[in-house]
C-alpha cells in the first residue's frame, strides 16, 4: 500500500497522463484491431490531449543558475518540486556533485548526492553544455516540454517521466535555446516505471536528437496489474531527427514493454540486453528514413513490427531467430480463445501455448506469422544477404513442418503424411536446402556405415579376401623354416606369375621369324615391365634380409633383437593388408552409394540387398544435394 505522500505524487504526475495512457491504449489498439470506433475515439482524444497545448499563451521565461536549483530543491519543504516557465544557465559556484560541464568525461563519483523529492520539470531549457551528474532521486522524476536536458549516473527510484510535445511552448523553447534540442541518457539506474515520449509536428522537420545510452532498468518489483492503460517502460518517438537506444540492459520481469518509433530521420536500437521473460514490443513506422536494429539480445520473444523494409535498413536477423512474434494481434487473437482458462496461467505460459499451439493450428494466426518472416526474407534477398536469408527460410519451414504435422492429425492420408516426412527429411539432411555441405556431410556417414558393414563380407574387388592375413602367417612361417633368404621365398609365392611371364616371352621369342619384327619389338619391353616390379621387390627384400639360414640355427643371443624385426615386419604387412581390405570395401560402399554399379553387384549375401538399398538412399541424397547447390548457386 502505496503511503499517503507516494500518493499524492503519483496522482500529480499520472493525473496529467490520463489522456495521454488513453491515446496510448486507443493507438496500441488501433494497429492491432483496426475498428471503426476505437480510430474515431483515439482521433478525439489526439484532438483533446494536443489542443490543451495548442492555444499556450507566449510564455516568459525566469532564468536560474544551477546553484540556485538546488538551494531551491533543498529549501522546498513539501515532498514535490515543481519548476515550470525557467531557464538553466552555468554558474561558477555550481559543483560536479550536480552537474557536470558536458564537454567533460562524467565519471561516476564514489558518492551520489541524494533528492527525497519528487522532481516536476515542465517548460525548462536546461543549459546544453550542462548535465546532471551523480544524483540519486528516491521520489522520481518528470519532465514535460523541456529542452536540452542531460543526466549521467543517476539514480532513479520511482517514476521517471520525459514527455516532449511540439506545441507552442516548445516552439518558443526553441527560439530562445541556442542550439537544437538534444536529450543524453547515459549510464544512469531506473528502478520503476519509466515513460518516455517524443513527438514533433509533421509540418516541421524533427531537430530533437535523443540518445538514451547504457542505462539500467529494473522492473523487477511492479506486477503487470497495475499497467491496465500503458506499459512499464514505454518509448514513443515521432519526426525526431535522431532516436538511439543502445547498450542498455532491461529486466523486465515478466512484464510488456513498448517501443513505437514514427517517421524518425534516424532510428538507432543496437545492442540492448532485455535479459528476462519480458515481451518487447518494437513497431516502426519506417518511411524514407534510417533504421539500424543490431545485435539486441532478447530472452525469449519479441513483438516486432515494421510497416516498410527498405535496402538501406540494417536489421540483423540473429537476434529475432526463433524468438519472434510478428503481431501483438496474434497475442490478442490468442487471448480471446472460448477454450483457453487465463486466470490459471502465467504470462510466460500463454506465450508459450500461444508459440507451440495457437499459431500453428489456427489457420489466420499462422498465415500472418509466414506473411511477416516473408517480409524479412525478401529484404534479405534484396540485399544480397544469403546468409540472414536462409535462416529466416528455415525458420518459416520450421513453422510450415509443424503445420504438416498438425494438419496430418486432422486427415491422416499418405499425402499428408508424406508431405510432413520429406520436410523433416529436408530440414535434417539439407536445411531445407539452404546447406548443401550438410547433404555431403551426411552421404559421408552413409558410405562409412555400409563400407563397414562390406568390410566383414568378401567380395569380388577383394582378391585374397579373409585368407590375405593368414597368407602372411604362411609367408612368414615359410621364410624361418628355410635356408634360403626372404627375398628367394617370395619369389616362390609368385612363381605362377613369373611362369606365366616366361612362357610369354619364349613364346614370342620362338615365333620371332614368322611373324613382323613390331611385334617382337615391342613384346619384350612389356614383359620387362611386368616382371619389374617383381624384381624390385625382391631386391629390396633381399637388401633388408635379416636372417641367414633358419629361425631354429640362431644363437640364442641373436634371437630377441631378431624377433622384434620380424615381429616388426609382420605386423607392417598385415596393416597394409587391412588398409587395402578396408580400401575395397570403402570404394565399393562409395561405387553403391553413387549408382555407378559397372553393371554388376561386386558382392554376395545379404549384402547384396543392402547395396541396392544404399544405391537408393544415395540416389536420394545427391539429388538432394544437386538442388541445394543450384539454389545457392542462383540465390
Amino acid at each position: 500500500m502505496k503511503n499517503k505522500v507516494e500518493s499524492v505524487i503519483v496522482n500529480k504526475v499520472k493525473q496529467s497522463h490520463k489522456i495521454e495512457l488513453e491515446f496510448n491504449r486507443l493507438l496500441r489498439l488501433s494497429f492491432l484491431i483496426p475498428r471503426n470506433d476505437v480510430i474515431k475515439k483515439m482521433l478525439f482524444l489526439y484532438i483533446v490531449l494536443f489542443s490543451m497545448h495548442g492555444f499556450a499563451q507566449e510564455t516568459t521565461y525566469k532564468e536560474y543558475s544551477y546553484t540556485e536549483l538546488f538551494k531551491m530543491i533543498e529549501a522546498e519543504t513539501d515532498t514535490i518540486f515543481e519548476l515550470k516557465n525557467a531557464k538553466l544557465v552555468l554558474d561558477s559556484l555550481a559543483t560536479p556533485q550536480f552537474y557536470i560541464a558536458y564537454g567533460a568525461k562524467p565519471n561516476p563519483l564514489k558518492e551520489r548526492a541524494v533528492i527525497n523529492k519528487y522532481i516536476y520539470f515542465e517548460n525548462v531549457i536546461f543549459d546544453a553544455d550542462a548535465a546532471f551528474n551523480n544524483i540519486h532521486f528516491t521520489r522520481g522524476l518528470s519532465f514535460r516540454d523541456c529542452s536540452n536536458f542531460k543526466m549521467f549516473h543517476c539514480q532513479v527510484d520511482k517514476y521517471f517521466d520525459l514527455v516532449v510535445t511540439e506545441d507552442t511552448k516548445l516552439k518558443a523553447t526553441r527560439v530562445t535555446s541556442d542550439i537544437d534540442s538534444r536529450f543524453r541518457i547515459h549510464q544512469n539506474q531506473f528502478n520503476q516505471e519509466v515513460n518516455i515520449r517524443i513527438e514533433e509536428s509533421d509540418e516541421i522537420d524533427g531537430n530533437i536528437m535523443f540518445f538514451f545510452v547504457n542505462n539500467q532498468i529494473n522492473l523487477s518489483n511492479l506486477k503487470a496489474k497495475d499497467f491496465e492503460n500503458g506499459w512499464p517502460l514505454s518509448i514513443w518517438t515521432s519526426n525526431v531527427l535522431q532516436f538511439t537506444f543502445q547498450d542498455n540492459v532491461i529486466e523486465q520481469s515478466g512484464l510488456y514493454s513498448a517501443f513505437v518509433f514514427s517517421d524518425n530521420a534516424w532510428n538507432i536500437i543496437v545492442n540492448n540486453n532485455f535479459i528476462d521473460e519480458g515481451l518487447p514490443f518494437i513497431r516502426i513506422n519506417n518511411t524514407e528514413n534510417i533504421l539500424l536494429v543490431q545485435d539486441n539480445i532478447f530472452y525469449q520473444n519479441v513483438v516486432f513490427s515494421i510497416n516498410k523494409f527498405r535496402e538501406e535498413d540494417e536489421i540483423g536477423w540473429s537476434q529475432f531467430d526463433n524468438k519472434l512474434i510478428t503481431s501483438n494481434f496474434s497475442l490478442q487473437r490468442y487471448a480471446g480463445e472460448d477454450d483457453v482458462d487465463f486466470t490459471k496461467l502465467e504470462e510466460k505460459d500463454i506465450r508459450r501455448k500461444y508459440l507451440d499451439t495457437f499459431r500453428i493450428q489456427n489457420e489466420p494466426t499462422y498465415n500472418q506469422e509466414i506473411q511477416e518472416r516473408g517480409k524479412f526474407l525478401n529484404h534479405y534477398r534484396n540485399i544480397h544477404n544469403t546468409t540472414s536469408a536462409n535462416n529466416v527460410y528455415v525458420e518459416m519451414k520450421v513453422l510450415e513442418t509443424q503445420r504438416m504435422a498438425y494438419l496430418y492429425t486432422k486427415d491422416q492420408t499418405f499425402n499428408n503424411f508424406f508431405k510432413w516426412k520429406v520436410n523433416q527429411f529436408l530440414k535434417t539432411f539439407s536445411a531445407f536446402g539452404t546447406e548443401p555441405a550438410r547433404a555431403i556431410t551426411f552421404s559421408m556417414y552413409v558410405i562409412f556405415l555400409f563400407a563397414l558393414i562390406y568390410l566383414f563380407f568378401p567380395n569380388s574387388w577383394d582378391k585374397h579376401g579373409k585368407n590375405r592375413i593368414m597368407n602372411r602367417y604362411r609367408f612368414f612361417t615359410k621364410y624361418m623354416n628355410k635356408e634360403s633368404g626372404i627375398h628367394e621365398v617370395y619369389l616362390e609365392d609368385k612363381k605362377d606369375d613369373l611362369l606365366e611371364y616366361n612362357e610369354f616371352k619364349n613364346y614370342m621369342e620362338s615365333s620371332r621369324k614368322t611373324i613382323p619384327k613390331f611385334f617382337t619389338a615391342t613384346a619384350l619391353p612389356l614383359y620387362k615391365w611386368a616382371m619389374s616390379s617383381t624384381k624390385l621387390s625382391a631386391s629390396i627384400l633381399k637388401r633388408i634380409d635379416i636372417m641367414k639360414g633358419t629361425w631354429s640355427d640362431l644363437p640364442a643371443h641373436q634371437r630377441f633383437w631378431k624377433s622384434i624385426l620380424l615381429v616388426g615386419a609382420f605386423l607392417l604387412a598385415v596393416i597394409y593388408d587391412i588398409f587395402i581390405k578396408m580400401l575395397n570395401a570403402l570404394m565399393l560402399s562409395i561405387n553403391t552409394f553413387t549408382t555407378l554399379g559397372f553393371g554388376e553387384i561386386p558382392i554376395k549375401g545379404l549384402p547384396r540387398y543392402l547395396a541396392i538399398i544404399q544405391g537408393f538412399i544415395g540416389w536420394f541424397m545427391l539429388t538432394i544435394f544437386s538442388v541445394s547447390l543450384i539454389s545457392q548457386l542462383l540465390n
